[in-house]
């Protein structure tokens, strides 16, 4: 199978990339289509990407596209994400010199009745209506939360903040069926295609083929 796949794309990558026409399209969608994707690479450095599924419905992102060196191009939608990652601020309260409080949040407010494990501990602490939990330790290593409510998330952050006893973490905005954004997604930009690369623990690498303008999916 790898050796397969690694023909198809060596052959789609065989051929040279040369930007010299106003807009290009990419993408085949069969009529009666379930899924599709498609996208619109214009010279002036502008892209339209084009997704549907049957089950979430379909959207457009546009954005910008820069060229990194030789074929590879890097997309950004105009659209951003509020916490495109998630990270933490901790500091020393002296009035809690025996707990560890832990606060967790998203950009649309607080996690509260979630789950929240520090280091070893296997029972946890829920989160108050503040997003909130108190853990009686002196210091905390690694914060463990996983959230059903506001999107299938697990996740573990290492607090490297010796003597912190207040953490407040800020989760990534929620991944949604039908993507709403790009953040430096990167591409392999040819002559009769575009190879999409892994980027962030991604496994998956697909290939859109170069198709016709009269083929666009949307306005």
């Amino acid at each position: 199978m790898r050796v397969i796949l690694f023909g198809i794309i060596t052959l789609f990558l065989s051929s040279c990339y040369a930007f010299n026409q106003k807009v290009r399209l990419y993408g085949k969608c069969e009529k009666g289509y379930f899924v599709c994707s498609q996208l619109e690479l214009r010279q002036n450095n502008e892209f339209e990407y084009y997704v549907f599924l049957d089950i979430g419905g379909g959207n457009t992102i546009k954005g910008t596209w820069k060229r990194l060196g030789g074929d590879t191009l890097m997309l950004n939608s105009y659209k951003q994400p509020n916490i495109p990652k998630t990270y933490f601020k901790a500091k020393k309260l002296q009035s809690y010199n025996d707990s560890v409080i832990i606060k967790i949040q998203n950009y649309f407010g607080p996690f509260s009745d979630e789950y929240v494990y520090i280091d070893d501990d296997k029972q946890g602490q829920l989160t108050d209506n503040n997003g909130i939990c108190i853990f009686k330790t002196k210091e905390v290593q690694h914060v463990s939360f996983y959230s059903i409510i506001y999107s299938p998330i697990i996740e573990k952050i290492t607090i490297n903040h010796p003597g912190a006893n207040y953490v407040e973490i800020f989760v990534k905005d929620p991944e949604t069926i039908i993507p709403e954004t790009m953040t430096d997604k990167l591409i392999v930009a040819k002559r009769n295609g575009i190879l999409f690369l892994p980027k962030n623990g991604d496994t998956i690498t697909y290939v859109l083929k170069r198709t016709r303008l009269s083929k666009k999916q949307w306005k």
